[in-house]
């Protein structure tokens, strides 16, 4: 727990705050207590999400789940304040660490505790499940190890059955690596996305690394799609039930039930010492317990398999919103879809291309139309590295050392106005220090391996963050644009493969699109 700021509250409703216990993207969740000295946590929405309408309903569909969800399982809700900011809500505090947190402490768990940890999650998923209410985002910091035994906490995305999504256009619900497959592609979800969540979850216990290994989004999210879970040393008997619970199909997915059957644990876990060693929180690292923090954002359909559960009409329902929407939808120009970065902007220096910059993180993933990563090959099979028949001589100038201009100097010298528009076909490659461009933005391929768009005054608004030396760029016949490294691994991608007919557009507004047809695939987002 960390102590309060000046800038914290003191009192909320009647508990009396006495720390802060976490901070997410839509609020703050603090260690409080009842007139009468009960500890409470109280969370409690941030000040820019006061008046923003889709935020207060998320906040109040959480509240709306918690009020339905009563569970050994889950910290029960006890009070709230919805009628006028601050909006909060209190719930019942659970001692312990995450599990998150416990295994980075401890690294990976004995396989034997794992089964005992999963059986019981898998006993919790059971009890909501069957009041009609999805989790949607089980992952490591969302369990608390707390005494009794582990329980899930933020509900900040859940839905009940017949609920509508509360999800921003090109957003999907839950964590990377711990989000299925279905859910990335923007199918319907049910109760074998909770369970595929879980499986991934206790394989990070089991092995101490991330299930689908690390990286951005778009990376981990192909590697889920289409990978296989990391597995490495895990006990087979827990390894089988892992693998069973992560399975690509969604039908062949153990239910919660199914699970604590195959675990087949006799454990008690407020009584076993290890269990009890890896709950108890390091109070040298200023931290307890985190009870339901804010998430990411919500997102897919609830699957048929869910019973239907009304919200108490006590509550109106909350969340910081999107639906998933299949990128092709979309209408030109979309905000940003692929694993793309907006950034505040910044200024290319004239001769180092690997300057630090000030980023703004934003991965925006429009994963509904994940696909193999392919790559360009000519008659003879190898991959196409050609120079991109699509841009002219005079869009290729070094951007290291031509940092300020907003027209090309032509190959004999001439200085050659840029068009307020280029449309580009397939297939175009670009080397280091190769570029397309048009008048109000270029897409550069820089030294250090970086794919960066920038605008007319020569400030970045948009990259993939992605490094290396020997790098190239792909817009493929597929119609997905590819960064590969120097051993021809793809490192970024937009996502846009099965698209023979798509273009590469550099508009006159500043974005930058991928089109099929009059559908936009994929943006930048660096209209302007």
């Amino acid at each position: 727990m960390h102590p309060l700021t000046d800038s914290d509250p003191v009192r909320i409703g009647r508990y009396r705050l006495t720390g802060r216990l976490g901070a997410g993207g839509m609020g703050t969740v603090y260690l409080g207590s009842t007139p009468g000295g009960r500890p409470v946590a109280v969370k409690v929405i941030g000040d820019r999400f006061q008046y923003e309408e889709q935020a207060l309903e998320r906040f109040r569909r959480e509240v709306g789940t918690l009020h339905t969800v009563r569970s050994a399982y889950t910290a029960s809700l006890i009070d709230s304040g919805l009628e006028s900011p601050p909006y909060w809500f209190a719930t019942e505090y659970v001692p312990g660490r995450t599990l998150d947190s416990a295994v980075h402490a401890s690294g990976a768990l004995p396989a034997r505790l794992c089964l005992g940890i999963m059986a019981a999650l898998a006993e919790g998923l059971s009890d909501i499940h069957v009041r009609g209410v999805l989790h949607r985002d089980v992952k490591p910091q969302n369990i608390i190890l707390s005494p009794v035994g582990p329980q899930l906490i933020d509900f900040g995305i859940a839905r009940e059955a017949g609920q509508a999504a509360l999800t921003q256009v090109g957003h999907t619900a839950g964590s990377p690596g711990f989000t299925a497959p279905e859910a990335l592609q923007g199918e319907e979800v049910g109760v074998a996305a909770d369970v595929f969540a879980l499986g991934a979850t206790l394989a990070f216990a089991a092995t101490g690394r991330p299930p689908y290994g690390d990286g951005a989004f778009p990376a981990v999210a192909y590697r889920t799609v289409h990978g296989d879970i990391d597995l490495d040393a895990v006990d087979a008997g827990l390894a089988r039930i892992i693998a069973a619970c992560t399975d690509r199909d969604p039908a062949r997915r153990p239910v919660p039930g199914e699970i604590v059957e195959l675990c087949q644990s006799h454990i008690s876990l407020a009584n076993d010492p290890a269990y009890q060693r890896i709950a108890t929180p390091d109070m040298t690292a200023g931290v307890t317990a985190l009870a339901p923090v804010p998430t990411a954002l919500d997102a897919s359909a609830v699957g048929p398999d869910v019973p239907a559960s009304a919200v108490p009409t006590a509550t109106t329902p909350v969340q910081t919103p999107t639906e998933v929407v299949p990128a092709h939808i979309l209408p030109a120009p979309a905000l940003p879809l692929g694993g793309a970065r907006s950034h505040r902007a910044w200024r290319r220096p004239a001769v180092v291309a690997t300057t630090a910059v000030a980023v703004v993180c934003m991965v925006a993933g429009a994963l509904a139309v994940l696909q193999p990563w392919q790559s360009v090959e000519g008659a003879d099979g190898a991959k196409a590295e050609g120079a991109a028949t699509s841009m002219p001589s005079g869009e290729r100038a070094e951007p290291d050392d031509n940092p300020d201009r907003s027209a090309d100097m032509a190959s004999d010298g001439r200085e050659e106005t840029l068009p307020m528009e280029r449309t580009i076909t397939p297939p175009m490659s670009l080397r280091p220090g190769e570029e397309v461009a048009a008048a109000r933005v270029w897409l550069t391929l820089q030294r250090d391996g970086n794919l960066v768009a920038y605008d007319e005054t020569n400030q970045a608004r948009w990259d993939t963050e992605t490094k290396g030396t020997g790098a190239r760029v792909d817009f493929q016949p597929d119609g997905n644009l590819v960064v590969y490294d120097a051993n021809d691994q793809a490192v970024w991608a937009s996502l846009t493969s099965g698209h023979e007919n798509a273009v590469l557009k550099l508009q006159s507004d500043g974005n930058i699109t991928i089109l099929d047809g009059t559908s936009a695939l994929w943006a930048s987002g660096t209209d302007h």
